[in-house]
């Protein structure tokens, strides 16, 4: 249980300030509560459920099918960012026989796709991004994405991030 792995890198929370640190800047955020139960307890999706049957034929479909084609083509450079992930304990790898016993999982095919970014010097650089395709279907028509119960999520807020983007580009002008 992530729990009993408590301080490590798994346990929920970890990567956060102390809880009461957060709590004297942000009490105040209209959302501060969405917040810290998931710095305390773990984020929580609300995902309809799709039923057994369902589920087990598009784990397998899954299975079968494998990864994005994006996958091949940066191959060399998937290694490096899935174990950077498991060290750093954002991931878990599982052996695929075990998924039908987990219960209520699902899979989503990875892919990789290139941005740029920039080094130090200022110097546009490649960069390589691992993705989880959750829109992508199964037999079953569903997804986490087409499941994902958008009326139990937090509302989005911009504020004034459009407002504080076009003063910010007038200035560098």
């Amino acid at each position: 249980m992530i729990r009993n792995q408590h301080p490590s890198q798994v346990s929920y929370g970890s990567e956060f300030r102390p809880i009461e640190a957060v709590e004297s800047i942000q009490a105040d955020h209209p959302l501060w509560h969405h917040l810290k139960e998931i710095i305390s307890r773990g984020a929580h999706f609300p995902l309809a459920d799709i039923c057994d049957t369902d589920r087990l034929k598009d784990l397998s479909f899954h299975q079968d099918r494998g990864n994005h084609k994006s996958l091949l083509k940066y191959r060399e450079f998937i290694d490096p960012i899935i174990t950077e992930d498991i060290e750093r304990g954002f991931a878990l790898p599982l052996l695929p026989e075990i998924l039908p016993e987990l219960g209520k999982t699902s899979l989503a095919p990875l892919g990789c796709h290139k941005q740029t970014t920039m080094n130090a010097a200022g110097k546009v650089i490649p960069k390589y991004r691992l993705t989880h395709d959750q829109s992508f279907e199964g037999p079953s028509g569903s997804s986490v994405n087409i499941c994902t119960q958008k009326e139990k999520l937090p509302p989005i807020m911009y504020s004034f991030v459009l407002s504080r983007l076009v003063h910010y580009i007038v200035n560098i002008r």
